[in-house]
């Protein structure tokens, strides 16, 4: 009964395990080089892609200006403005600009270059550009563009006007002369070295023309020998000038200096307090008089006030106030009343054929 059993027969269904065979020394050596290769490709590819990366961020970073490199200096807007040859300092700067940058490989284009340049035109100059923009392809047919666009057909007419009309004034002359050359060379047709040289030499001011003068051995020079001799002898004559300043300034402080210490105040030197005369009238006026035994009236020695000379006096009788007025006063109501005398003596009646009538007389009569 145990043997015919479905479990007993299951047992004896089933195979016996048996273990896999051991690989050999070779086998493993040889997975591991495989796999090795396998990783060794994996990085290689790796690399690559990285390199790959690296080329690809440097080529879009050489697109703009390394902040850390050197810079120049970015041209003005134009807006235009067709005179004082603003339109050829802005194709200079320009120019300047784009060349600078072209140099370092910044644009992936001419075309881009041409677009970078038309941003500093201003808004109105910008939009005349977007007209023609489609045919300016390169930086000749821009700057073509420009000059076409806002040439001032009548600048030569202004640069023979200023050509005449610049003379050294207050510049130094190395300015003046810049400023002549820079002149010569716009005009059509060009000026010749003579004539710039003949120019310059009539613009100069009258006190340097007077020196060039001395040397008439000056005249066969070339017009850069003549101009440096002309600014040697303006740098000498400004030297003079400073010179004569410094020594007219020294003389004038101390004469300044010796008039302060020496000469005496305005309006004579001021008395002393032992020789002064004090205010008349004064304790310091009676003080004075006591101690000289003088006049209290003029303060002169030898007599006293009751015999002053300068003591003012009213019929016959001494008044050191002021004398009464001889004439009557007006009153508060109108009329007219005299003045009260200064002494004590009655007054006289000036008109003796007037009678006098008091209250009681008046009264008893009545």
């Amino acid at each position: 009964m145990g043997d015919n059993t479905p479990y007993a027969n299951a047992e004896q269904a089933q195979p016996a395990y048996v273990d896999p065979p051991r690989p050999s020394v070779e086998d493993v050596l040889r997975a591991l080089a495989e796999g090795q290769r396998m990783n060794q490709d994996t990085m290689n590819g790796l690399a690559q892609a990285v390199a790959a990366l690296v080329t690809v961020n440097a080529q879009g970073s050489t697109a703009r200006p390394s902040s850390n490199g050197p810079k120049v200096k970015e041209p003005r807007t134009y807006d235009g403005d067709r005179s004082n040859g603003k339109l050829d300092d802005h194709i200079r700067d320009v120019t300047n600009w784009v060349s600078f940058y072209q140099t370092r490989n910044h644009w992936t284009s001419e075309r881009e270059a041409v677009e970078q340049a038309a941003t500093y035109l201003t808004s109105r100059i910008h939009r005349i550009y977007q007209l023609q923009n489609a045919t300016l392809l390169t930086m000749t047919q821009y700057i073509e563009w420009l000059r076409r666009t806002f040439k001032d057909n009548n600048e030569q007419y202004h640069l023979r006007d200023e050509w005449q009309a610049t003379v050294q004034g207050h510049r130094t002359v190395l300015e003046y002369a810049s400023d002549l050359i820079y002149l010569a060379a716009r005009i059509v047709p060009a000026k010749s070295q003579s004539e710039i040289k003949e120019h310059f030499r009539a613009g100069l001011s009258q006190r340097l023309q007077m020196k060039l003068a001395e040397h008439p051995e000056w005249d066969d020079l070339g017009l850069d020998d003549f101009i440096a001799r002309a600014d040697r002898q303006d740098q000498i004559e400004e030297a003079k000038d400073r010179v004569r300043y410094k020594t007219e300034k020294h003389e004038t402080d101390r004469g300044r200096a010796y008039a302060i210490t020496t000469a005496p105040r305005r309006g004579g030197r001021r008395p002393s307090s032992l020789t002064r005369r004090p205010r008349k009238g004064t304790q310091e006026w009676q003080t004075w008089c006591k101690t000289r035994d003088a006049c209290f009236e003029c303060g002169d020695a030898g007599h006293c006030i009751r015999n002053c000379p300068h003591r003012t006096t009213y019929h016959g009788t001494a008044s050191p106030g002021r004398s009464p007025s001889p004439f009557p006063r007006k009153g508060r109501s109108g009329s007219f009343t005299p003045r009260r005398s200064s002494s004590k003596s009655p007054s006289r009646d000036r008109n003796p054929s007037k009678k006098t009538v008091t209250f009681e007389e008046g009264k008893g009569k009545a």
